[in-house]
């Protein structure tokens, strides 16, 4: 689903066809270095029980930033 829409980007809420995305820069080195505490690559499997961990801890709506049709980012 959309949620806002500019002439550049978009923001798309989170569905479970992103997870592929969300579980590949989870595990990017840069991504870990910079943006988080968990240094450990994770399995498919384990990265879908980290992020239902996280959902039901603190998270609220969760967006893909995309342009065109790339996805860019999160919010």
């Amino acid at each position: 689903m959309i949620i806002a829409k500019s002439r550049l980007i978009s923001l798309k809420q989170l569905e479970q066809s992103d997870l592929p995305i969300l579980w590949q820069w989870r595990n990017d080195n840069h991504f870990m270095d910079s943006c988080s505490k968990r240094k450990n690559i994770l399995s498919f499997e384990k990265f879908e029980q980290e992020l239902s961990s996280d959902f039901k801890k603190d998270r609220h709506i969760q967006c893909i930033v995309k342009k065109e049709d790339k996805s860019i980012g999160t919010i």
